[in-house]
């Protein structure tokens, strides 16, 4: 059917198909995204894919610089656990008192690691798969310790 109506010059008719075909499936995958944390909500348990699509839900900054500001935040969180951990080698803090504070700041990463990721157009739970796997090859082949990105 598409082969005739391009036969037949009938292009604006297969955009507008094409069109209405794409906005059906955003919002069939709206519907299945909600579905989807609201069973996640229900059950207790959270994956990726649904925690992205959930931070996505709280994001508020300049869109057109999203790659910027996401990676500056993901670096400014982290430094904020490093300094921290800091703080209890100069005496400041004990470790329990650490592990409650970190847990915060280790949410914080995660989010701006989110919202990095859909600033990239990826999904967050392929990044997970893709590094537990190099990690296992890795380890496999003897090459876990050790610094380079191809081992």
């Amino acid at each position: 059917m598409i082969s005739e109506n391009v036969k037949s010059g009938d292009c604006n008719e297969l955009q507008k198909r094409l069109r209405e075909e794409r906005e059906s499936n955003t919002a069939l995958n709206l519907t299945i995204a909600s579905l989807q944390d609201e069973l996640a909500r229900q059950s207790g348990t959270l994956n990726f894919t649904q925690y992205q699509n959930r931070a996505g839900q709280t994001a508020i900054y300049p869109k057109e610089q999203g790659v910027e500001y996401t990676a500056l935040g993901l670096t400014g969180e982290a430094g904020e656990i490093a300094n921290k951990v800091k703080k209890v080698l100069r005496g400041d803090y004990d470790k329990d008192a650490l592990r409650q504070m970190l847990a915060g700041e280790i949410g914080d990463v995660l989010w701006y690691t989110a919202m990095l990721a859909t600033e990239l157009d990826l999904n967050l739970e392929d990044i997970a798969n893709g590094n537990l796997d190099k990690l296992a090859s890795r380890k496999q082949r003897g090459v876990i310790a050790g610094s380079g990105d191809n081992r």
